[in-house]
């Protein structure tokens, strides 16, 4: 077997360190036949208004990372994911010493259903609840919360979930 020698030390360091940078990160290309297309049907059934879209883009960017590519056509795709997002309810966390029916912190739980189906194998399917949290405050007792974040913290959350199942899941399903 014949060695390779380098004539330069930075043409050597350079070398290794493509190696080193491409492998030590799970770096992987992915070509575009690669990709496994995942068709989204999500439900919003919550007060949230606008939360489908919020969730949409969130689980865009996540099925993007896992290598998921998504499509609009249900048949075109090898995956089948329906969200039913069903109630959130709002609690109080932390109560002022002045007004114990007034709080100053509120926790926002989302509850949701989510349908996993291999298109090109209608019988198999997956089916979960999922649950998430999130908190937001109030700045002072005579301002309303902010939820917006609280929103956003939500849809991460739960498009995560999501992400986790499909990901665990496909290599089953498929």
């Amino acid at each position: 077997m014949k060695t390779i020698k380098f004539k330069n030390r930075y043409y050597q360091l350079l070398v290794y360190a493509l190696i080193f940078f491409c492998t030590g990160c799970n770096y992987k290309i992915i070509q575009p036949t690669d990709k496994s297309l995942v068709h989204l049907d999500i439900q919003n059934l919550s007060g949230i208004p606008h939360f489908d879209l919020l969730i949409k883009r969130q689980l865009r960017s996540q099925l993007f990372y896992e290598g998921f590519s998504i499509t609009d056509n249900f048949n075109g795709g090898d995956y089948s994911v329906t969200l039913l997002i069903e109630s959130d309810q709002k609690k109080g966390a932390i109560f002022s010493d002045d007004d114990p029916i007034l709080a100053m912190s509120v926790i926002t739980e989302l509850t949701s259903t989510v349908n996993l189906r291999s298109i090109k194998e209608p019988d198999v399917n997956h089916n979960e609840e999922i649950s998430v949290q999130s908190s937001s405050r109030r700045s002072s007792k005579h301002e309303q919360a902010d939820y917006r974040k609280t929103y956003l913290d939500l849809a991460e959350q739960l498009s995560k979930k999501v992400v986790r199942i499909l990901v665990y899941n496909s290599s089953g399903i498929s």
